[in-house]
């Protein structure tokens, strides 16, 4: 896990994650991270991302091999959840089940519902926008086809993750949820999550990268040890109580 990580060359740069592809090498995920976003060509928010995303998928026919068309680098949103947001990651899911921009489109316009219909209309007159803006005002603007084959490569490598993060949200509660496993009983997971919360804040604007041995040691350090198997944890204090008796 990378944080703000813009001065390490990343395009959208707020939480950057990495990890092994088993086929070899490195998949990435770059996220911009939103408190609130619209989805419109007229949220300066939204069509900042967008633009970003278009200028790097640009110059993927300059790169060898293309990480973003052969989907070992992805870019996303993180956001609270939205009725938009959930209409155009539906529509970015079709888009993935297409390898080509024509087909990915009729789908949408012939079978989607309404508000996904409209998503991909949002999505389409901000990559519009973007690809006029690049090409300055004394360029004709460019051509529908265009269009629609940059639109189709934004929303396949475009990943929305919905997120409530706020101190009572949804998911900070799963996440207690998922810390009271690890932790067994041996530790408040809110105070754990505290110290997670923390070390983020203090590590972000050093462009921190966050390895797994580099979280338990800090946390150790706190004086908290995870446990990365507890159903093996459950099931082996199963077997010993039901061995108790032969034991002895």
């Amino acid at each position: 896990v990378r944080l703000q990580q813009r001065v390490a060359g990343a395009v959208l740069d707020d939480v950057v994650l990495d990890a092994d592809d088993p086929l070899g090498g490195t998949r990435t995920v770059e996220y911009q991270v939103k408190r609130s976003l619209s989805f419109t060509p007229g949220n300066t928010d939204f069509a900042e991302i967008i633009s970003r995303c278009v200028a790097e998928i640009g110059t993927e026919d300059q790169q060898d091999p293309a990480p973003v068309g052969s989907g070992r680098r992805q870019f996303g949103i993180i956001s609270p959840y939205s009725t938009q947001m959930a209409d155009l990651y539906r529509a970015t899911v079709v888009a993935r089940s297409h390898e080509s921009a024509g087909a990915f489109l009729q789908v949408i316009w012939d079978t989607a519902r309404a508000g996904v219909r409209t998503s991909l209309d949002m999505l389409r007159k901000t990559v519009t926008a973007v690809l006029i803006s690049g090409r300055g005002h004394h360029h004709p603007a460019p051509a529908s086809a265009t269009v629609d084959d940059m639109t189709w490569r934004v929303a396949r490598a475009l990943f929305l993750w919905p997120l409530d993060a706020e101190p009572d949200g949804r998911d900070v509660l799963a996440a207690h949820d998922r810390l009271e496993d690890l932790l067994r009983g041996r530790g408040d997971p809110a105070a754990v999550f505290r110290l997670l919360v923390d070390a983020a804040v203090a590590w972000a604007p050093q462009a921190a990268t966050i390895s797994l041995g580099m979280l338990r040691t800090h946390l150790e350090d706190q004086g908290v040890a995870l446990d990365d198997t507890p159903a093996r944890r459950v099931a082996f204090e199963t077997l010993l109580t039901h061995s108790m008796a032969l034991l002895d």
